[in-house]
């Protein structure tokens, strides 16, 4: 019964860490996503926005730019 015991005690300390390390991802990658409302009406600049506002009006073409939030996450990769 004691032989028993140290081959499953041997097994799952040899085993297991295999077993996880098969379930980490090869790399993982953090995306910020910034959520803006923009109107065609003049308005007030949004002091946030100020890095980007003169971007945001040459490529969306609209007068004024608001933030509402922003969220990160992580993901997975390959995933």
């Amino acid at each position: 019964m004691k032989i028993a015991t140290l081959l499953l005690t041997f097994a799952a300390c040899f085993f297991l860490p295999l077993a996880h390390a098969a379930d980490k991802p090869a790399a993982t990658s953090t995306i910020e996503a910034v959520l803006v409302v923009a109107s065609k009406a003049p308005g007030k600049p949004d002091p946030r926005l100020a890095a980007y506002e003169a971007t945001l009006r040459r490529v969306l073409r609209f007068e004024s730019f608001q933030f509402l939030g922003r969220a990160r996450a992580t993901l997975a990769i390959p995933g």
